[in-house]
């Protein structure tokens, strides 16, 4: 009898959980498909390389392939690969819910605790950002708390199928994306060091460590399982060493804020970023050392450690807002955790509530604020253009935004003219009237639109 009344709320809870990612699923959709084209910088990105899964079989550029190939899979269900990235990418995405749901259940003891951060996931205005500009990273949350999912369970049974999972789960998140490897492996890490510390190290929780130092190597050594990504972290770590990389990026980030309107807006936005997520962090710290035992107060010292490491404002500034993105991961146990302990249920409730209300407005100004990096105006012209152009000639594209959508159309494009390709050279600029681009001696106009012009240009031959 109290088994069969066990599995009924155990399949009430899956339902519910199911519920939350289906309305989540509706809303980012519903963004998704206001337009035809792909959100963010790397939007076309996306769609090169699946393309050329496709077609070649291989990537076309090194990148953890795994997100490639799930996407590719859904491209290939949906015989699009447009409607396969916007769906594939968000599904896998909200799929993390479930697992949000579960590890807050299963360290707080707590439904009510697990629900609320699975709403706070959901709409997470970090994760709006990630779900349409970083997609990669996004979808490599499922696997990062899929990783902290089954630690957790390895920690508290040692059960040989746990340890497996979580090893499983830390090489699914380094082929997927680098920082949600770093967060993964780093949480492994504090947490082999915690139990050194206690003097206690059972060799079986060795093993996801043991897994991830070997991919990690692996990713140094082996292009293709990476992608050449673990490079950024010695990138990251060389920009914290010398302080004139961090103040040079700081001035090309700074150069273009000319209006004090705008300064302070992005001084605001930057404080929300990070400065919440930073305060969480240490209230995180504080209320595991104070509130929790054993493996639940190792876990959530241990996650809200990392969110706090990586919004520290010494981090240099092109890595600190990528950084605080991860909040969207690592906010949702902290404070569904710290919900769940509160002992009256109505009270939890009102709390939940109120951090959801909290959120909804921060969440619908992100999803507003997110668009395509062009316009479908522009993306027209780009086919003319294109259309009106011999199929063997070399696009030189120096815009990386532009450059990724003109190889939609499955074309050469190149930054520079020293990459290679064969004549004629198409040089693609944009019209803007800001930025004044000096066209080399010799090139002939042949296309000027609203948007965008090309010329023809004369490239001499490289002599070796």
């Amino acid at each position: 009898m109290h088994r069969h009344i066990r599995k009924r709320k155990e399949l009430l809870e899956f339902l519910c959980i199911s519920l939350i990612v289906v309305l989540a699923f509706s809303i980012y959709e519903v963004k998704q498909f206001e337009t035809p084209l792909l959100y963010g910088i790397d939007g076309p990105y996306y769609y090169v390389q699946i393309h050329s899964l496709i077609e070649r079989g291989e990537l076309k550029y090194p990148d953890p392939p795994l997100a490639f190939y799930i996407l590719y899979l859904f491209s290939i269900i949906f015989k699009d690969i447009i409607l396969g990235i916007k769906i594939g990418s968000v599904l896998i995405t909200l799929l993390t819910t479930y697992f949000v749901y579960y590890f807050v259940k299963s360290v707080g003891n707590d439904r009510v605790g697990g629900i609320i951060a699975a709403l706070i996931f959901t709409i997470y205005p970090s994760l709006g950002r990630l779900c349409f500009d970083f997609m990669k990273n996004a979808m490599g949350l499922l696997f990062l708390m899929m990783t902290i999912f089954f630690y957790y369970r390895s920690c508290k049974t040692e059960r040989l199928k746990d340890i497996v999972l979580a090893s499983i789960s830390i090489i699914l998140t380094g082929l997927t994306h680098i920082l949600d490897f770093a967060v993964a492996y780093g949480m492994v890490i504090f947490l082999v060091l915690l139990y050194i510390a206690k003097g206690r190290v059972p060799k079986k929780l060795a093993l996801p460590l043991i897994i991830g130092t070997i991919l990690l190597a692996l990713g140094f050594i082996y292009e293709p399982i990476m992608g050449g990504d673990p490079y950024k972290g010695i990138s990251y770590l060389l920009s914290l060493v010398h302080s004139e990389t961090t103040k040079i990026e700081i001035k090309q980030v700074r150069m273009p804020m000319r209006n004090p309107i705008h300064i302070g807006h992005r001084i605001g936005s930057l404080m929300i970023m990070v400065g919440l997520p930073l305060v969480i962090g240490v209230i995180g710290i504080i209320f595991a050392i104070k509130c929790l035992n054993g493996v639940e107060r190792s876990f959530i010292f241990v996650l809200s450690f990392i969110l706090t490491i990586l919004c520290l404002p010494i981090n240099p500034i092109q890595f600190l807002m990528r950084f605080s993105l991860m909040s969207a991961i690592l906010i949702p146990p902290i404070l569904g955790t710290i919900i769940g302990r509160v002992v009256d249920k109505s009270l939890k409730i009102i709390i939940g509530m109120m951090i959801i209300a909290f959120i909804i407005p921060q969440f619908i100004a992100q999803m507003n604020s997110i668009r395509p990096s062009i316009t479908i105006e522009e993306y027209h012209e780009i086919a003319r253009l294109v259309l009106n152009v011999p199929k063997y000639a070399t696009f030189i594209v120096p815009d990386t935004k532009l450059r990724y959508w003109i190889e939609t159309f499955d074309v050469n494009a190149l930054k520079s003219p020293m990459e290679g390709g064969r004549p004629p050279y198409i040089l693609v600029v944009e019209n803007d009237i800001f930025r004044r681009i000096p066209m080399p001696p010799g090139s002939k106009l042949i296309f000027y639109g609203r948007y965008i012009r090309a010329y023809v240009i004369q490239v001499r031959p490289i002599r070796r």
